[in-house]
């Protein structure tokens, strides 16, 4: 359970930095709330003040060195990147530089240029890796009710608390059928007196079942508290053996009977 909640966690952190540093959008989504596309601009560095003024004399006031980029998402996450290109941006407005021109503003080599994270690895396609990664590690590590009740049966004490509520489960079913052949039996009523029996005593056969299955827990609950068990500890995990080993077969059972 800690690890699941372990997991769960994380995969909301993770959606929470990726909304966090998603790139500011150079366009308006077409489909808001639905699809996203248009020109993303991601800040790569600022320009030196030795070369500011030649450079905002041929731009504008204030410009930073960047990358943009075309991209298609949907709710703001990006989900496919292209088109990516170097450039001095301002506000919305951008000037296209070569790889070459880009080094030379930044004082770098030109294949040490950053590229931005999201263009690379699109926030859409990280969360939803980051999703398949949880399930698969909480699918490896979660057991099933198959697998708990295949360990269970390895302790002689589940074994015989679960003859007693196979015993008690297959007494509390026939007592339900016999209660079922006698009214069954009885004098025909009046249409409108069969009728209002019919709504009043209508169960679905889920709760029935539920019902009926609680009660021949007791025996076999008892025995195990007799043997050390903690009541809840005993209750939750008899109910999923009774419930594999019993009641699930017995389904399957009388599903194959013609």
């Amino acid at each position: 359970m800690c690890l699941r909640l372990s997991v769960i966690r994380f995969v909301l952190c993770a959606l929470l930095v990726t909304l966090l540093h998603a790139p500011m959008r150079a366009e308006a989504a077409k489909v808001p709330f639905v699809i996203t596309t248009g020109d993303s601009i991601s800040n790569i560095g600022q320009v030196p003040a030795e070369a500011k003024p030649a450079i905002e004399k041929l731009t504008e006031p204030g410009v930073e060195v960047g990358f943009v980029y075309s991209y298609f998402g949907l709710f703001w996450l990006d989900a496919w990147t292209w088109d990516g290109r170097y450039c001095l941006y301002h506000g919305k407005t951008i000037w296209k530089l070569s790889p070459t021109q880009t080094a030379k503003i930044l004082g770098i080599e030109e294949n040490k240029l950053p590229t931005p994270l999201f263009y690379r690895f699109p926030s859409l396609l990280v969360l939803l890796l980051v999703a398949v990664i949880a399930m698969f590690i909480i699918g490896k590590f979660t057991k099933s009710d198959e697998e708990i009740a295949a360990e269970l049966l390895k302790d002689d004490r589940y074994k015989e608390a679960l003859t007693l509520f196979r015993e008690e489960y297959s007494k509390v079913q026939s007592k339900q059928s016999k209660s079922t052949d006698a009214a069954t039996g009885k004098d025909e009523k009046k249409e409108s007196e069969k009728e209002s029996d019919k709504e009043s005593e209508e169960v679905d056969a889920d709760e029935v079942k539920e019902r009926q299955m609680k009660a021949a827990l007791e025996p076999g609950v008892a025995f195990l508290i007799s043997k050390g068990v903690p009541k809840e500890e005993a209750e939750q995990k008899l109910e999923v053996l009774a419930k594999v080993e019993v009641i699930e077969k017995t389904d399957v059972a009388a599903a194959a009977t013609p």
